[in-house]
């Protein structure tokens, strides 16, 4: 008995490593030298790319409960790292070298870019874009349709409302809660958020 399920029209690449209890369904396309940990759910149509290490008890590529359309297939790119317990939904799109970490959701139509770092049990509700080289500490909370520069850092237990633009090199503060854009190189704390100054 095998201790994984795969659907006969997944695909797997070279020298990967699958778990106990891991299910692969139909139409997954997974890259070399892929690790997926325990217990963890890849559905449908996942593209999964080289050297990407998911955690247990992960579910990738799931439909969110209020899809009322088809979405794409989630695509993770290459020497993508997810944690424990993650959820990544589909549509959404993660670029090279980023990190989800554990318990963590990921919302469906969200683009995470490369090299950015997702802290644990962080939420991204659906329709986010979130640039190259981002941080997200712990806990913090971003609402649909958030829009995230290159090289933005969000504090622990920040939250952002729904349709927020934040810019380029901009700090959010832990627990600080935004209601209003941000610019490009600002900081932002306390709540509701305050301007305190601008990053040289």
């Amino acid at each position: 008995m095998s201790r994984y399920v795969m659907d006969h029209t997944a695909r797997l690449g070279a020298h990967c490593q699958i778990g106990y209890h891991v299910i692969i369904h139909n139409d997954v396309v997974i890259g070399d030298h892929v690790s997926i940990a325990d217990t963890a759910i890849v559905f449908a149509q996942t593209k999964i790319g080289a050297g990407c290490h998911i955690g247990p008890s992960c579910a990738l590529g799931k439909l969110p409960f209020t899809a009322t359309s088809s979405l794409p297939p989630l695509q993770l790119a290459h020497d993508v790292k997810v944690g424990a317990g993650v959820i990544l939904h589909a549509g959404s799109h993660i670029e090279e070298g980023a990190w989800v970490d554990d318990l963590s959701v990921v919302g469906d139509s969200v683009t995470i870019g490369a090299h950015s770092r997702i802290g644990r049990a962080v939420t991204i509700e659906g329709n986010a874009s979130i640039g190259q080289r981002v941080v997200i500490q712990s806990g913090a909370h971003l609402s649909e349709g958030i829009t995230l520069a290159d090289d933005v850092e969000i504090g622990a237990n920040a939250t952002l409302f729904p349709g927020i633009r934040v810019g380029a090199k901009a700090h959010i503060g832990a627990g600080a809660v935004v209601m209003h854009d941000v610019g490009a190189g600002k900081i932002m704390v306390a709540s509701p958020a305050q301007k305190n100054g601008s990053i040289p």
